[in-house]
């Protein structure tokens, strides 16, 4: 199977234009902003999540959704009867406010979306309930609050045994100066923070046995190994979910009013095994110079 994103159905060339599109209409509702005491910062369109700027503070806003990736989970409890929704939801969660710690914001609120094909898909009583302890638990990683949400059954929309999610989430920013603007320059140094996650391979391989068709005897082979790695180490050797970066943020910058955005030599040289207190410890190190 060749993997591409034209073959799985995206055109950014399509997609794109829809989205200038919407960028140059949205900009003319702005100036509505004032009303409420806000106004649109410079270069905010664009980014990973919207800003409104007050006096003192900025508020974030995004939505986002996990894509495909629930599709594996669906595979792995097909073949194995273990249940990863719980882990699906704590990656959504942290699919959504990851975008807000790129603009330096620290979530407030997070709601869900999860749009069915049919309703029936919530009648598997231990995967509805560990696709809701998830959201909690992914928003409580978060320092969020669960704010509430939407459960459209969206009949020829969605498929009839599949599950859309996504959701939006408000941040804030405070003080102002803890914006993230990307203003790379030299002499920086990017500091990467791991995040190992189920080859892209391996979804088309669950994308294409959820469709109903036949899976080659390598494909299958491919499925089942990646299947008894989540089960057997529970994300060791691949993460069954992503990490909300929010609480390392709160632990670099010392508190969750104070947002930080060091570059840290020594994480890139040693590993990402004690993330949070080495970094932190250079950043006192740095304070103190």
């Amino acid at each position: 199977m060749t993997l591409s994103y034209e073959s799985s159905g995206v055109n950014y060339d399509q997609l794109d234009a829809f989205k200038r599109a919407c960028q140059q209409a949205a900009r003319t509702t702005a100036p509505l902003l004032s009303a409420h005491g806000y106004a649109e910062p410079a270069d905010t369109r664009g980014e990973s999540c919207y800003l409104m700027e007050a006096d003192d503070h900025f508020l974030a806003h995004v939505e986002e959704g996990l894509g495909t990736k629930n599709l594996v989970a669906d595979a792995v409890y097909a073949q194995t009867g273990e249940n990863f929704y719980r882990e699906i939801a704590i990656d959504t969660v942290a699919t959504i406010v990851n975008d807000l710690v790129t603009c330096g914001a620290l979530p407030i609120s997070v709601a869900m979306h999860a749009a069915v094909g049919e309703s029936d898909w919530f009648s598997d009583a231990p995967r509805m309930q560990a696709l809701v302890d998830g959201w909690a638990e992914g928003c409580r990683q978060a320092g969020a609050v669960w704010g509430g949400g939407e459960t459209p059954t969206l009949r020829g929309i969605v498929e009839p045994h599949a599950i859309v999610l996504a959701g939006s989430a408000v941040g804030r920013v405070a003080p102002k100066t803890q914006r993230i603007t990307g203003a790379v320059q030299e002499g920086d140094k990017a500091t990467i923070l791991g995040n190992r996650s189920i080859p892209d391979s391996i979804k088309a391989y669950a994308q294409k046995a959820f469709s109903g068709q036949d899976l080659l005897p390598t494909e299958r082979a491919g499925l089942l190994s990646v299947a008894g790695q989540i089960v057997k180490s529970k994300a060791q050797n691949l993460e069954a979910q992503k990490a909300p970066y929010t609480n390392i943020s709160r632990q670099l910058g010392g508190s969750g009013d104070l947002l930080l955005n060091p570059l840290i030599d020594a994480l890139s040289e040693t590993g990402g095994d004690d993330i949070v207190s080495r970094a932190a410890a250079e950043l006192k190190r740095r304070k103190g110079q």
